[in-house]
């Protein structure tokens, strides 16, 4: 059996056919037949011809050899006789009945090469490929002698693509002859553009897909496993339309490269839907085996042909064992598709191989190939589902995308409110020498400072707003605003007068950190709410840690309390946010408290410009690649 996936109905030599007429195919001539000498002539059915039915002529003629030798006119793939050169005239004795003498006949003769026929000595004419039957009478009832002089020059090609080289004939009423041959024509014609139609229509919506979205690489190898189902059904479906020997000679290596590459694409196809960490190597493997078959078969078509099968059959067992393996992870929709189309593959190769008998499966073509239009179908279905979940994806993300945008842009706005809380510049004093240091976190935080200069004496204030974003920058907002109102005169009262007013406001779940701090002639003044320590750096470079308790501001009411600290020239006093001691390295570890006094023993006989620089120098130095979680704020004040 040669043709790929197709399984044609075994012709008997005697026998009135009724089914429409196809090509010969020598592959089922029997090797009895094959042997046996007609007995007696041939006669003609009269009865079934007046019926309507065709009738096929013997297979086994006289071929006109030296001495003549009975020989199948189909001239079977490798089992030419020697006689056989391409050229000969082979005879057959019909048995004509009185019942059809003088009525309009057909002779129909399917030929790969070229006959010269003769009835009775008399030339009827030329019949090449795919030409109109021969129209004949007889005279007469009894013995008749038809005769064909048939060449084909191309028959050693023919028989290594597997394919015969002969003919067959088949007489019949005109008319029947004619209308049996536009009935095979019309129903051959069906499958071979409706599988044909259907495969290349997906492929190309698949193949476009993929050139408009080339991360989808899936569409691509489904396209070619679409491309080479539609060869196979085209060259497969369409041989019974054609007697032309040039299409048999491309049709039969065409077809076997198409399983071959049927098979790669398969399995390429599913194992893109289905990840499998041995992909790669199997693939490889399938390549390095595809290849060699693939030379061998343009040489010697017929003989390659077991070697493809077994590929294919090969092929559709890991399609389908890839899809049972991954049934759990959802492939059930397109695992319909999949193992319909690898049980119909696997029980035609099974029959084309001879292992299971015909009657099992009959119409294998159309099974096998309706198999894969029930793929198309569930792949059809699976991307529709997929492209589905893509799209809620994609619009979840869209919604993320502005909702990030809308945070970005409230960051901003946020940013831009903090820093314009902030001095614009630096206010001058004859006896301190004054220098800051803001740098905002990735979400905009709370982190404010600012003064006011009141005849000799300086009001500084930093504090820090909890939380981020818009929230913490109205609080800030409110605070200076009631910073502008302060007097200085009592900052312990101050705070609990500032903290009242904050909470009047009703600024829900935010609260407000403060330092204020007065320096007037030789003193300074401070009072703090839930800030960190204010450090004294001596000029003898001692360093005092004024940690003053406090709930912060818009909380509970607190009872503040403020010191008096004194200060000398060379002394300098440092205020800062939670943001440096709080602040984590790569691996998550926070500076803490000692490390910052150490790193201002280390600072304590530099300039307040200095000194603040060294800070952020230590701290971008601790914390790495890691983005800054908070706001960190430095303030420092020395004394001239």
């Amino acid at each position: 059996m040669r043709t790929l996936l197709i399984i044609l109905l075994a012709t008997p030599a005697f026998a009135v056919e009724r089914r429409p007429l196809r090509a010969p195919d020598s592959r089922e001539t029997s090797a009895a037949e094959a042997a046996a000498a007609p007995q007696t002539p041939f006669r003609i059915d009269a009865a079934a011809m007046r019926a309507g039915d065709v009738v096929l002529l013997p297979l086994i003629w006289e071929f006109r050899a030296t001495p003549p030798v009975a020989m199948s006119t189909v001239l079977p793939t490798h089992r030419i006789p020697p006689e056989w050169t391409g050229d000969g005239w082979f005879s057959l004795t019909l048995d004509v009945p009185n019942e059809i003498v003088t009525l309009p006949l057909a002779l129909d003769i399917r030929t790969l090469g070229t006959a010269d026929l003769y009835l009775d000595g008399d030339r009827l004419g030329v019949r090449a490929h795919e030409e109109a039957p021969v129209q004949l009478r007889f005279e007469r009832a009894g013995r008749h002698e038809l005769a064909v002089h048939y060449t084909n020059p191309l028959y050693e090609r023919l028989s290594r693509v597997g394919w015969h080289s002969g003919f067959v004939t088949r007489i019949g009423l005109a008319d029947s002859v004619h209308r049996v041959n536009i009935a095979a024509n019309r129903q051959a014609s069906f499958p071979v553009w409706f599988f044909t139609a259907v495969f290349l229509s997906f492929g190309l919506l698949h193949f476009c897909h993929w050139v408009f979205q080339r991360d989808a690489i899936d569409h691509l190898w489904f396209a070619g496993l679409c491309f080479t189902n539609a060869l196979l059904a085209f060259f497969l479906f369409y041989k019974p339309l054609t007697t032309n020997p040039r299409f048999m000679l491309v049709s039969e290596p065409a077809m076997n490269i198409g399983g071959l590459l049927f098979g790669l694409f398969g399995v390429r196809f599913v194992y893109g839907l289905f990840p499998w960490r041995h992909a790669k190597r199997v693939l490889r493997v399938m390549v390095v085996i595809a290849l060699p078959i693939a030379v061998w078969t343009m040489f010697d078509t017929y003989r390659a042909l077991p070697f493809v099968f077994v590929f294919m059959l090969l092929s559709c067992v890991e399609l389908g064992r890839v899809v049972l393996t991954a049934w759990s992870k959802g492939a059930q929709l397109i695992g319909v598709g999949v193992l319909t189309l690898a049980l119909a593959f696997t029980l035609a190769l099974l029959r084309n191989l001879g292992i299971l008998a015909p009657k099992f499966l009959p119409g294998g073509n159309y099974i096998a190939f309706t198999s894969m239009v029930v793929l198309i179908a569930t792949m059809s279905l699976y991307l529709s589902r997929e492209f589905a979940r893509a799209q809620q994806q994609l619009m979840q993300r869209k919604l993320l995308e502005a909702e990030y945008q809308r945070k970005t842009s409230e960051l901003e706005e946020a940013r831009a409110l903090q820093m314009s809380m902030l001095p614009r510049e630096i206010p001058e004093h004859a006896r301190l020498d004054i220098a800051t240091w803001i740098a905002t976190a990735s979400e905009v935080g709370g982190d404010y400072y600012d003064f006011a200069v009141n005849e000799d004496a300086l009001l500084l204030a930093i504090g820090d707003a909890t939380g981020h974003g818009m929230r913490a920058g109205t609080m800030v907002t409110a605070t200076k605003a009631l910073f502008g109102g302060l007097s200085g005169e009592n900052l312990a009262r101050e705070l609990t007068e500032t903290s009242r007013a904050l909470r009047r406001m009703n600024l829900r779940r935010v609260a407000m950190s403060l330092t204020l701090a007065r320096f007037d002639h030789t003193q300074m003044l401070v009072a703090a709410a839930g800030m960190p320590p204010v450090y004294v750096c001596r000029a003898d470079h001692k360093i005092e840690c004024l940690d003053l308790p406090g709930s912060p501001l818009c909380t509970v009411d607190y009872p503040y309390r403020q010191i008096e600290v004194p200060l000398a020239s060379g002394d300098f006093v440092v205020f800062m946010s939670d943001g440096l001691p709080e602040l984590r390295n790569e691996d998550g570890e926070m500076v803490g408290y000692d490390r910052v006094l150490t790193q201002l023993e280390r600072s304590a006989a530099k300039t307040a410009r200095e000194l603040i620089g060294e800070l952020v120098a230590f701290s971008e130095s601790w914390r790495g690649a890691r983005p800054l979680d908070d706001d960190m704020t430095f303030v420092a004040v020395r004394v001239k």
